[in-house]
């Protein structure tokens, strides 16, 4: 997603410049947009933080999770992801929004702990929808599959069809962790421990006996 981000904002900002080599297979209308991204492990940790502050000091204004609000999706991108000299960014970002070029990314559904944050965290992201109707709000998890029958109602998107980018499917299960632990071996870790920790974590992800883990 970063990747994707990466380039979807290297495309804005050229205007009308070529096109990114990675997206050379997008029409315009697919590639156009500033990405704005939630991290949502972040963004619900900020929650939490917030909810435990207001316990001990109570304040106008305070989150409340029945009362879902885009409010606080903007709140925490200016505490917590923009430096003191990019805040003024967000007025314009939201007026980018109102005009449909912003392309919002909700990350880590399924990083969400429970349902009282899922719920809300769904909610955040319809409120979304309704706010800037004519920008793109887009959920995006690594769990596979990711299905009705595997979610609880927290975390169903009404009216959102789920679409698979690529299964994880054994090929690239391999080549997922080959490439983990050749990335590791940057940090120090020795060839031979590298092949030994990644023959190891194949060996028990495709022992028949644990494939319901």
């Amino acid at each position: 997603l970063g990747y994707l981000a990466w380039n979807m904002a290297t495309w804005a900002m050229a205007s009308r410049g070529p096109v990114p080599e990675a997206m050379k297979e997008w029409t315009r209308e697919q590639g156009q947009g500033v990405p704005v991204v939630w991290v949502l492990r972040r963004f619900v940790k900020w929650i939490q933080d917030q909810l435990a502050g207001s316990h001990d000091r109570p304040k106008e204004g305070a989150l409340d999770l029945s009362r879902p609000s885009v409010d606080s999706l903007w709140q925490y991108l200016g505490e917590k992801e923009l430096r003191a000299d990019e805040k003024d960014a967000i007025p314009l970002l939201k007026a980018a929004a109102e005009m449909g070029w912003v392309a919002f990314f909700l990350d880590g559904i399924d990083e969400v702990p429970d349902e009282t944050l899922a719920k809300y965290v769904r909610d955040c992201a319809m409120e979304l929808r309704v706010k800037y109707p004519k920008s793109r709000v887009v959920g995006t998890c690594r769990k596979v599959p990711y299905r009705d029958e595997d979610r609880g109602e927290a975390r169903r998107w009404p009216d959102v069809q789920p679409v698979t980018l690529q299964p994880f499917d054994e090929p690239r299960i391999h080549a997922f962790i080959t490439a983990w632990f050749v990335a590791q071996r940057v940090d120090e870790m020795p060839p031979e421990q590298q092949e030994a920790k990644t023959a190891k974590l194949k060996g028990a992800i495709f022992d028949p006996h644990r494939s319901d883990l």
